[in-house]
């Protein structure tokens, strides 16, 4: 089905996109295959009016690669409340999440949350949205598991977890999120509740570290700050995730400049992105 029919998309004055979908640099790790321009999905617009439910970090790391996609998106800002003023920045401003929502200016919204798989406030935020926005989106990130979902104590306990362990716990968790968002999607009668599979994308980086084969990263451990919060890799991984979820679009060959990140990492977290993103069908992209 062509992406047009599937995603009404606000008009805007859209600019096309201007990402190619060429994989650089990480030929040394996936192949001769991956010279070849990797299959993206076809241009969608800018200029989404977009609200965060998530940290400052995350967002951040979202403007950057908007900003190498030649993407003007319209960000509201971040709130954790329906009812309380959005931030951007240090500054509150006067409007709420539903206040915006109800006036028809949402067009996405892009959630997270440390219990994911069990947060209440997608039923109401999808709602809300959807009623002041046919045309509204809300993306939910079905991210890492606290403490790898297997009770550990410290992160460095994070080199002991068996791939396969890790897995089943996220799948486990991720099965309880896919059906309460087939829940919600029935209930308001369209699919307007979507998944991003950040979790497993993680998993997938994860296994490459104990292989060996994700240069300048020896454990899984150095990967995370603590038991709740990842460190650049992982949260750049993420907002990878996010970007090719909403726009539809791989993130493959672009070039953010973001510190700490080296050109063949960007280009395994791009590939690793992609990959999974589009493989999934809860993101969206695939029927």
């Amino acid at each position: 089905m062509n992406l047009n029919d599937r995603f009404a998309w606000p008009s805007l004055g859209w600019c096309a996109l201007l990402v190619t979908g060429i994989v650089l640099g990480a030929g040394n790790v996936f192949g001769a295959d991956d010279a070849k321009p990797q299959p993206a999905a076809k241009d969608a617009p800018s200029g989404l009016r977009c609200i965060f439910k998530m940290n400052g970090s995350l967002i951040g790391n979202f403007d950057v690669i908007a900003k190498a996609a030649d993407i003007k998106y319209q960000s509201y800002g971040y709130g954790s409340d329906l009812d309380k003023p959005l931030k951007q920045g240090f500054k509150f401003l006067e409007d709420t999440p539903q206040t915006l929502m109800k006036k028809g200016e949402v067009d996405v919204c892009l959630t997270t949350h440390a219990n994911w798989a069990a947060e209440p406030a997608i039923e109401k935020w999808a709602a809300v949205g959807f009623a002041g926005n046919p045309k509204f989106r809300l993306y939910h990130q079905a991210r890492f598991l606290v403490a790898d979902g297997l009770s550990l104590k410290k992160p460095e306990d994070r080199d002991n977890t068996k791939i396969p362990d890790l897995q089943a716990a996220l799948d486990k968790n991720r099965k309880r999120l896919e059906i309460r968002v087939d829940a919600i999607n029935k209930e308001i009668g369209k699919q307007v509740v979507f998944i991003v599979p950040v979790g497993d994308a993680i998993v997938k980086l994860r296994e490459m570290v104990v292989k060996g084969k994700y240069p300048g990263v020896t454990k899984q451990s150095e990967l995370f700050k603590d038991a709740l919060h990842a460190k650049e890799h992982v949260n750049l991984l993420t907002a990878y995730c996010n970007f090719a979820a909403i726009y539809q679009k791989s993130p493959v060959g672009l070039k953010p400049d973001i510190k700490g990140i080296d050109n063949t990492q960007h280009a395994i977290l791009q590939r690793i992105a992609w990959e999974t993103v589009a493989q999934y069908p809860y993101a969206g992209l695939t029927k």
